[in-house]
């Protein structure tokens, strides 16, 4: 914790501190779902996933044997 009284921070210090914070645990699609229904939402947002990247997995295959277009 900070010594600084409220009225002695930086306005948007405050606001920062006075923004919920939401945790999304998992990047998949319901993740990146609500990811993007709370983006217009004045709080700050963090999704994590064991991955650093989106797969869709099913199309996998296709991709490998050059049938997808």
């Amino acid at each position: 914790m900070s010594n600084q009284h409220e009225e002695d921070r930086a306005p948007e210090a405050r606001n920062r501190a006075d923004r919920p914070s939401v945790l999304i645990v998992g990047g998949g699609f319901g993740g990146i779902a609500v990811a993007r229904a709370l983006a217009h939402v004045d709080a700050d947002i963090t999704v994590i996933d064991k991955q650093n990247h989106h797969v869709f997995q099913p199309l996998l295959y296709q991709v490998a044997t050059a049938s997808l277009s």
